[in-house]
């Protein structure tokens, strides 16, 4: 419904008071958009003018636009048996109601404009025939009465075209009416605020609405009896739209509008008599009007403000860490803003995600999963609500995503999560140390790098680097049990990786059993140029093998010593895009880049193509030989190219 009150703002004093924000009914998860009675009146009476029409080539467009419009406009309204559309393949992944606004909103103004020229070529004068039989070179599908100049009655069938669309318009506006109407007379009224919001703002726009429809039905019928006046319907629909636009502004200041709205009553009156040059100058004091009252008003429409000016500590991850991976809580730092601001960010606003990375958000991110429901698949934002499937149902948690960043550090730190941002009132170091009273573990210090009135950023010193080189793999056989023995021990830390397939001959050093004696009796030289070939399925799910790699300090001292922790070997990420990575590292051993594994992905080694591997379930990786090497990621996948080669055929 148009016009409806739902904002509650502050004055500085502390005083409350309401503004209308929304044109639709008020809850943005539903509908999302208001395309205004006029444009709908429109559709309905360029459908029932099909039948007069003698431009015939609009109607497969008419009928589609209005057809899926109205599909949309029914499943959102909860109508079997349109509601199912959301249950067929790919549909079930999108939440219509939250993003259908756009969509539907488009439909019925492609279909209203589709309807105007298809009411004007049915119902047009015996002049304006000829015109547009000249354009079309079709004379001959004319009658010979055309050559009169006088205009035929349209008949009653024509004459009944404006009132049946105006009786379906007015069912439709009556069948939301009394429930709104109730709603919204108990939670304003009740208040003695009549007056002040629920008049001008609902009653008023409901009233205008139920206006412009009689008024477009006037002229409708006009131009269907006399052939005139229905250009009328243009500045009637953008003044609708217009009063219909949300503002901000004051409670005081709502009866205001009323001046631009006779303005632009009175622009739609001289273009039904024809004046269109006279109305110029009403269209001036029609605009100075707006902006008169905008510029003055205490909540007018906003400055201009590009919405992706980024925030100071924006600046500073930039500045100072431009590659390294981030994620934030509490809705500071949303990801589909990451992905405009060009951080990297983790998390996602998708409506098709990779099923792997699913599993590992779901399992290993979150201390309370299953988190399993019809949204969750959509996004992955940090807000602090989190929908837990539990039972038959699920539970709504409001859970800062700080608690789970501490449950769940060893996963975070794979993926190369190296800051958190967090609102200024939050320190994750005081959540960390109640966490450690709770389940006996030493607390992990997370360094604060930045922080100001609104925002602290704090330091993850367990992530591991973007690309890394290891030297142990494990061989699983899923990717499930893969992400789960990730956050353990050694690989949890970088050290060694596990894989879902078996590892090249060439990078065994020894039968598994005996691999790390023989490798702790061996020289520097002797283990640099070792090569083992061990029989095939060596690698047999569950064994884990040492990669062949010369005694250092990042090795473990010989049995009988103080042995030393190792590191972690990190790779050096020398140029990234959206579809390729650069690489240089060294090896022997399995060179670890903590980016999604996905089909399409292609890697070469020096030039040469090789296999990726899917590692510790939802990473990708590449073996590489000792020595120095440039490793080249690219994304090309064959579903493009069989795309690309079919659209040039």
């Amino acid at each position: 419904m148009p016009s409806v009150p739902l904002a509650l703002e502050y004055t500085p004093r502390g005083e409350e008071y309401y503004f209308r924000v929304l044109p639709t009914n008020g809850v943005w998860d539903f509908l999302g958009g208001y395309s205004g009675v006029v444009m709908l009146y429109l559709v309905f009476a360029g459908l029932l003018s099909l039948p007069f029409a003698r431009k015939k080539r609009l109607w497969p467009l008419l009928l589609f636009f209005a057809g899926f419009g109205a599909l949309i406009l029914l499943k959102n309204l909860g109508i079997e048996p349109f509601v199912r559309l959301g249950r067929l393949p790919l549909f079930d992944q999108v939440w219509s109601q939250r993003w259908a606004g756009p969509t539907w909103t488009f439909s019925l103004a492609v279909g209203a404009g589709l309807a105007f020229e298809t009411i004007r070529c049915a119902f047009c004068s015996i002049k304006e025939k000829e015109e547009l039989a000249e354009n079309e070179a079709a004379l001959q599908h004319y009658d010979s009465e055309v050559e009169t100049k006088k205009k035929k009655g349209a008949g009653i069938p024509a004459f009944l075209v404006p009132l049946a669309a105006l009786g379906a318009v007015f069912a439709m506006l009556m069948h939301l009416l009394p429930t709104t109407v109730l709603l919204l007379f108990i939670k304003f009224v009740r208040k003695n605020e009549f007056f002040q919001v629920f008049g001008p703002s609902f009653i008023l726009g409901s009233f205008l609405s139920v206006l412009f429809l009689v008024l477009a039905t006037i002229v409708l019928i006009t131009y269907t009896r006399k052939g005139r006046g229905l250009y009328a319907l243009i500045p009637l629909a953008l003044t609708e739209l217009w009063w219909a636009l949300p503002r901000g502004y004051s409670t005081g200041w709502l009866y205001l509008k009323l001046i631009p709205l006779i303005l632009g009553l009175y622009v739609v009156l001289q273009f039904f008599k024809g004046r269109r040059k006279s109305a110029v100058l009403t269209v001036l004091l029609l605009f100075a009007s707006i902006m008169l009252i905008d510029y003055n008003s205490p909540r007018g429409l906003p400055d201009r403000y590009d919405p992706f000016t980024p925030a100071p500590y924006v600046g500073f991850l930039k500045e100072n860490a431009p590659d390294a991976r981030v994620i934030a809580g509490y809705g500071l730092l949303f990801p589909n803003f990451s992905s405009a601001l060009g951080i990297k960010d983790i998390r996602y606003i998708n409506s098709l995600a990779i099923d792997t990375f699913q599993d590992y958000r779901n399992s290993h991110l979150h201390a309370l999963h299953p988190v399993e429901n019809e949204s969750s698949s959509l996004w992955f934002t940090g807000r602090p609500e989190l929908f837990v499937h539990e039972g038959d149902g699920n539970t709504l948690y409001n859970r800062g995503i700080e608690k789970d960043f501490i449950a769940r550090l060893p996963y975070y730190s794979l993926l190369s999560v190296k800051y958190i941002i967090l609102p200024s009132a939050i320190d994750i170091n005081e959540v960390a140390l109640r966490a450690s009273r709770i389940d006996g573990k030493t607390p992990v210090e997370f360094p604060s790098v930045y922080s100001d009135k609104a925002v602290s950023i704090y330091e993850n010193p367990t992530a591991l680097p973007n690309a890394y080189v290891v030297t142990k793999v494990k061989r699983v056989d899923d990717f499930k049990e893969a992400q789960k023995i990730a956050g353990t021990g050694d690989f949890a830390s970088g050290i060694a990786a596990v894989i879902e397939k078996e590892a090249p001959a060439a990078f065994l050093s020894a039968r598994p059993d005996t691999a790390a004696g023989e490798l702790k009796k061996r020289s520097a030289a002797d283990t640099a140029s070792a090569r083992i070939r061990l029989p095939a399925g060596s690698t047999a799910p569950g064994v884990t093998v040492s990669l062949p790699e010369p005694f250092s300090e990042d090795r473990p001292e010989p049995v009988g010593t103080t042995a030393k922790k190792e590191k972690v070997k990190s790779a050096k990420v020398l140029t990234e895009s959206n579809n390729s990575v650069r690489v240089e590292a060294t090896g022997p051993g399995l060179l670890v880049l903590t980016d999604t594994y996905y089909p399409g992905w292609s890697v070469k080694v020096d030039g040469e193509s090789t296999e990726i591997y899917r590692v510790n379930g939802v990473v990708r990786g590449v073996f590489i030989s000792a020595g120095s090497h440039t490793v080249d990621f690219k994304y090309l996948p064959r579903s493009f190219l069989a795309g690309v080669i079919l659209a040039g055929i």
